[in-house]
Order: C-alpha cells, then sequence, then structure tokens
C-alpha cells in the first residue's frame, strides 16, 4: 500500500477553503505504480465528479468511467477488483461544507458491489473449478461485508477525497515536520524533513520531502534487519475552489542487505475541469 500519511501542522493555520464549481464536470484519472523485488504492477482508474449545493454542503455524483490493472501482485487486484465493482454505477456522496464525505446514498447496496467484485475478480486468476471458484469468491467476500460502517463510508469515500484539498491555508514558507505512518516494511513509522507552500498560478503548491529509517522485525532471534524509507509528495490545489489540480506521492523503500534493489510506489492524480455537456446521459 503507497504510504498515506497525515502531515502534523501548525496549529495556527486556517481552515482549508472549500466551494468546488456546481454543475461542472470534472475528470480524475488516479494512477499507481510499483517496481522492487516483488515484481511490478500499474493501476488505473478514471471517474467523473460533479458537484451540487445540499443544504449547508454539498451533493458529489460520481462514476467510475475506466479501471486498467496489471501486474501478479495481490494489491494491484484489490485495487482493481474493488474500483470494477463501481464501473457504471453513479455513486452519490453527502459532503459536509468542509468537503468531508459524511454519507453515501445506498452505501449499504454500493458496498455489497464491491465485496462482490473483489471476491470475483480474486477468485477467477486462480486455477480452480467454476464451483471452487464461486466458493472461493463468497469467502473473500464475507469478511469485507461485516466491516463497521464508519469503516466503508471510509473506504468509499476515498475515491472522492483524491481530489479535494483538506489542508489548511498555511502561510508561504518551509517548515520542519515529522510524518507519521505505516511502515512499508510492517509496523509504524515516523519520518522528519520539510513541508514548504509556495504560490503557483491560482493557488498554492505544496511539497513535502522526509526520510528515516525503520527496523523490522527479526526472524528466530537474529539480529533484525533494518531499511530506510524516502518519502516526496507534490500537491497543486486551487486556492479559490478548495480542489486539487494535481498530486504525486513518491515512496522508496530500501532494505539495508547487499544485492536487494529499492522499491518504488509512486501515485498520482490529475483533475481536469470539463465542459458541462462532457457528462454522460442518463
Amino acid at each position: 500500500m503507497i504510504f498515506l500519511a497525515p502531515l502534523l501542522i501548525q496549529a495556527e493555520a486556517e481552515p482549508a477553503r472549500f466551494l468546488p464549481p456546481l454543475a461542472v464536470p470534472f475528470r480524475v484519472v488516479t494512477e499507481r505504480d510499483q517496481q522492487g523485488v516483488s515484481g511490478h504492477y500499474r493501476f488505473r482508474v478514471e471517474r467523473l465528479v460533479r458537484f451540487a449545493r445540499d443544504g449547508l454542503g454539498y451533493r458529489a455524483e460520481l462514476r467510475v468511467t475506466a479501471v486498467e490493472g496489471e501486474g501478479s501482485e495481490d494489491v494491484s487486484t484489490m485495487f482493481e477488483a474493488s474500483y470494477s465493482g463501481l464501473t457504471g454505477r453513479t455513486l452519490v456522496l453527502r459532503l459536509d461544507a468542509a468537503g468531508k464525505v459524511i454519507a453515501i446514498d445506498d452505501r449499504e447496496a454500493v458496498w455489497a458491489a464491491v465485496c462482490d467484485s473483489v471476491g470475483r475478480i480474486f477468485a477467477l486468476r486462480t486455477h480452480k473449478s467454476a464451483e471452487e471458484r464461486a466458493l472461493l469468491a463468497r469467502r473473500i467476500a464475507e469478511p469485507l461485508r461485516s466491516l463497521p460502517p464508519e469503516r466503508q463510508l471510509r473506504v468509499l469515500g476515498s475515491i472522492l477525497d483524491a481530489m479535494i484539498a483538506h489542508e489548511p491555508g498555511e502561510a508561504i514558507g518551509t517548515r520542519q515536520v515529522r510524518v507519521p505512518g505505516d511502515s512499508p516494511f510492517g509496523g509504524k513509522l515516523s519520518l522528519t524533513g520539510t513541508r514548504t507552500v509556495a504560490p503557483i498560478p491560482l493557488g498554492r503548491r505544496i511539497s513535502v520531502e522526509a526520510s528515516g529509517d525503520a527496523a523490522l522485525p527479526a526472524a528466530n532471534g537474529s539480529q533484525p534487519p533494518s531499511g530506510h524509507v524516502v518519502l516526496a509528495i507534490l500537491r497543486d490545489f486551487d486556492t479559490a475552489t478548495g480542489l486539487l489540480t494535481a498530486s504525486s506521492e513518491t515512496v522508496t523503500s530500501q532494505l539495508d542487505q547487499p544485492g536487494i534493489s529499492p522499491t518504488v510506489r509512486i501515485a498520482t492524480t490529475r483533475v481536469e475541469r470539463l465542459d458541462p455537456a462532457a457528462w454522460p446521459a442518463d
């Protein structure tokens, strides 16, 4: 999984501004790529999004229009399977005034479709009989169905979160930061580095560069190996709307052992504003 870490921000930062254009479609393309000792995988998902007012908050319609995945890694299969379950369906997400997803219409039915898709695609990639694949698909899907509603909301909402800039309105400049999160080697990790906020036309650019060492679990009482992680984040957003225009996150993890190549994980998102006529007819 890509190292998605929260960033520690100065307490005096102002709240983020969220004023998305209404009835305007956006094309959002997310790509994930990993290259390392375990092989290579690539994943791409494209969706259309448009916003409308909904009480004090907003209503977002979202349609997954394309899903592509390559590679034998389970994580690639999981990404492809989960988004494939949403293809051809219009999701309706309810947001508060700050752009946080607080509800999803027909969440239970949407989640069931995702779970079924995950089970089905994993099962199809085995060499079992049709009957055995059907049984395996149910065994994979059932535990996912039992996830708490708040977890379901968080997972489903992440497909929209990729285009929303939740960062507070920080002052221009560079500061020291600590970035906690999940280590690519397992367990927790804390990286240290810098966070820079710089002006760009119509918006802001936030860049983070951080690194740190990580200890790995010891095997059979031996001296545990260690690793090193380097994180680079770049996020461009429109300050007038609170929407991202582009982002990238690169994580390079290296085991301190001779002959082992580093693993590089890259996640990118591009947001393109479209003509209102680009939204497909129902």
